[in-house]
C-alpha cells in the first residue's frame, strides 16, 4: 500500500511538473486548477480515494454474530487445557464452563485444540463450520480422524 502510495505521488509531481508549460492552465507561470492536466490528476485522486474507500467498506461489512459453543470433555485431561481455534486467527479462546460465547463470522471453520502449554500431549480435530448451540467433543480414546474414517466404513456397509 505504501509503495503504490507513493508511486502515484511521484505521478503526481512529474504531472504537476509537466504542466508549467501548457498555455491554457497557466497564468503568469502559476497553474491553475483549469488546466487540464491538473483537474485529470485531481478526478484521479478523487477516483482512487473513493475505491480506497469502498474497499474498507466492504472488508468491514462482513458481519459477526455471537455464536454459543458447548464442550463436552470425554478425556481425562482438564477442561482449562482445552481451547478453540478458528481457521485463519492465531488467537484462541477458552471455555468458561463448558460454554464458549464467541463472535464469530458465519463462513468461519473452527476446531478443538489443546493448549500450547501441554507440549507432551497431542490432540488432532478437523476444522469444521461453526453452528449456533455446536457441541464440541473432546475424545481421547481413539484419534477422531481414525474414528470417523470407521464411521463412515460402517454407514457405507448398512
Amino acid at each position: 500500500m505504501r509503495g503504490s502510495a507513493a508511486l502515484f505521488l511521484a505521478f503526481l509531481s512529474n504531472t504537476l511538473q509537466s504542466t508549467r508549460g501548457f498555455e491554457y492552465g497557466v497564468i503568469e507561470n502559476k497553474l491553475t486548477i483549469f488546466s487540464p492536466k491538473v483537474f485529470g490528476t485531481v478526478m484521479l485522486c478523487l477516483i482512487f480515494a473513493l475505491l480506497l474507500y469502498s474497499l474498507k467498506i466492504h472488508k468491514n461489512s462482513e458481519t459477526t454474530s455471537i455464536f454459543v459453543l458447548k464442550f463436552q470433555n470425554n478425556c481425562t485431561i482438564a477442561d482449562k487445557f482445552f481451547e478453540v481455534e478458528v481457521q485463519g486467527l492465531k488467537e484462541r479462546q477458552k471455555f468458561s464452563n463448558g460454554i464458549l460465547e464467541a463472535p464469530l463470522r458465519k463462513n468461519s471453520k473452527l476446531r478443538l485444540v489443546v493448549a500450547s502449554s501441554l507440549k507432551d500431549f497431542q490432540y488432532t480435530d478437523r476444522f469444521r463450520p461453526v453452528k449456533n448451540n455446536m457441541v464440541l467433543v473432546a475424545d481421547c480414546g481413539v484419534d477422531n480422524s481414525m474414528k470417523e474414517a470407521f464411521e463412515s466404513i460402517n454407514r457405507a456397509f448398512k
